[in-house]
């Protein structure tokens, strides 16, 4: 069958941003710990919806020599050894009148993690033919942002040599941000974001990653088709650094990459990843 029209091949290859080297350090978690995980699963012809939305912020007192002290409230001032971490995630779908395959994960921990392990997890599949006048939206972003003064760095590491690279963690206010959207009528998409910025030792950076992959569908008699519509996915990020303990702003970094494609898609495929830390991995 002939193709009228203009034919988009989308293709965004991985992006590694481990260039970015911030002093950032974990916050602790608090005593008591929360978990919260969701898994949800829908094939219909109709109307298929989904919202998720999520805003967390942490805050402890680091006190050089007196451990984790954690009575200090969010929010301002940011008083002397303090950290404090905000992430907040959001997601929108919405498939209407169409064929729609839909596939969900959400985990959510308070806890303490290690390099391996995330605070906040979403995987989604989305799978959409339209029906007529039919379409399917969505957007998703993951944001951490975090802040601190000047914290000792024997506090914060449990490596015993890194208090001798530098003694205290410097100040800074980093954020970062990155998240995706589609509008079609025919798609196959996945999406992975995720994030980590609690625990007790600050060897392991504070991390986002977020992909995404766009295709098209292969339909009931066996013919292909590419993706119909847009897609688009972009990462921003704003770091700002001290030396020592000096409150003076030795570096600022602002960083931002947006990607789109629209038309017939046969590929579109982004991925980010963020560290930041006192070392990176």
């Amino acid at each position: 069958m002939k193709k009228l029209g203009f034919f988009i091949i989308a293709l965004a290859m991985l992006v590694v941003m481990t260039g970015f080297v911030a002093a950032e350090r974990n916050d602790p978690a608090t005593p008591e710990i929360q978990g919260i995980s969701t898994a949800t699963s829908v094939q219909a012809q109709g109307t298929v919806t989904e919202t998720d939305s999520l805003a967390w912020t942490l805050a402890a007192n680091m006190t050089p020599g007196m451990g984790n002290q954690m009575a200090v409230g969010i929010g301002a001032p940011l008083t002397d050894s303090k950290v404090q971490y905000t992430t907040g995630y959001n997601d929108a779908v919405s498939a209407v009148s169409g064929q729609t395959t839909f596939a969900k994960t959400m985990a959510v921990s308070t806890g303490n993690k290690i390099a391996d392990q995330s605070n906040v997890a979403a995987h989604t599949d989305l799978q959409f033919i339209a029906i007529d006048t039919g379409r399917a939206t969505r957007s998703e972003d993951l944001l951490v942002d975090g802040v601190a003064n000047a914290t000792s760095t024997s506090e914060a590491i449990l490596c015993p040599f890194a208090s001798a690279a530098s003694a205290v963690i410097p100040p800074y206010c980093n954020i970062v941000q990155a998240g995706s959207s589609i509008d079609t009528t025919l798609t196959s998409t996945v999406t992975n974001a995720n994030d980590r910025f609690v625990g007790t030792d600050s060897a392991a950076p504070v991390a986002l990653n977020y992909n995404i992959a766009s295709k098209g569908i292969t339909l009931s008699d066996g013919t292909s088709s590419p993706m119909i519509g847009s897609a688009s996915a972009y990462l921003k990020v704003h770091i700002q650094e001290a030396r020592n303990s000096s409150t003076t702003k030795s570096e600022d970094l602002v960083y931002s990459e947006t990607s789109t494609a629209s038309g017939l898609i046969n590929s579109f495929s982004k991925g980010f990843a963020y560290q930041g830390g006192f070392n990176l991995i």
